[in-house]
């Protein structure tokens, strides 16, 4: 949606833009589903579905991380 992250216009310090990129949607935030998985000791297959979910565990809190692993 925007190929050059989130630009802020005359923000830096020196007056200058610069840019963010994040990543993430509402499922980062979700640990209801990555909890039972963990509890019921689930496994998945290695693909690129598989791959982002586990990425998005990073923007959870560090306890709850934690706990996922």
């Amino acid at each position: 949606m925007f190929p050059h992250g989130l630009v802020y216009k005359n923000s830096a310090d020196d007056g200058s833009d610069y840019s963010v990129n994040a990543r993430g949607e509402t499922g980062a935030q979700d640990s209801c589903i990555p909890a039972c998985d963990t509890i019921l000791q689930l496994s998945y297959p290695k693909n690129k579905l598989t791959q982002y979910l586990y990425e998005l565990r990073e923007y959870r809190p560090i306890d709850v991380q934690n706990y996922l692993s």
